[in-house]
């Protein structure tokens, strides 16, 4: 695996699968998503997103919205 240097954490409802196919379809270098924490109940969890790239984690900001 690559140099993942790049990443950013947060909150979400969503599902870590739609993430995780929006990486595998986007990114040009490596990338991995981590679940850091969930809480039973309710859909919410924190995820954490490290990229190779540079500009796949801008990428990913940018597309954030309509994942």
């Amino acid at each position: 695996m690559g140099d993942l240097k790049h990443g950013l954490r947060f909150k979400t409802p969503r599902s870590a699968e739609i993430f995780e196919k929006w990486l595998n379809d986007n990114c040009g270098g490596e990338a991995e998503l981590v679940v850091e924490d969930f809480s039973v109940g309710t859909s919410d969890k924190k995820l954490a997103v490290f990229f190779e790239i540079q500009s796949d984690l801008q990428a990913f900001k940018e597309a954030y919205r309509t994942i």
